[in-house]
């Protein structure tokens, strides 16, 4: 199979995953966000849910990053050849837009379990 029927094959998965993966990053990033305001304090069950689904999302995107890594390697060498096709630049930003993604997600993991963590009883 050729580096571009990979990348084909390879960009409905890619691109529905991203976009649930940073619809469901938004939906605790919203949920992390309410409870700053919330009167009465953070609730500590919804610091520790945004806490655990932003792990468990960030793994996800982690393991989307390693898995597609020998594809982008391929694309990549593609540069400057026959072989190299115009959507090639489009699945490699995609491919470094989930490092993005990743810093979110631990930088939301980290901030929703240190604030869980200050607010022990």
């Amino acid at each position: 199979m050729s580096v571009a029927d990979q990348v084909g094959a390879a960009a409905g998965l890619v691109g529905v995953l991203l976009a649930l993966v940073t619809l469901f990053t938004s939906a605790q990033s919203s949920a992390f966000q309410a409870q700053q305001t919330r009167s009465g304090g953070a609730d500590r069950k919804v610091l520790i849910r945004v806490a655990m689904a932003s792990v468990s999302l960030l793994t996800v995107t982690i393991a989307s990053f390693l898995s597609l890594r020998p594809l982008a390697s391929s694309v990549w060498h593609t540069r400057g050849t026959p072989d190299w096709q115009a959507f090639f630049p489009v699945f490699l930003w995609v491919w470094i837009l989930l490092i993005f993604l990743g810093v979110w997600q631990l930088v939301l993991a980290y901030l929703a379990g240190r604030q869980w963590l200050s607010h022990r009883s």
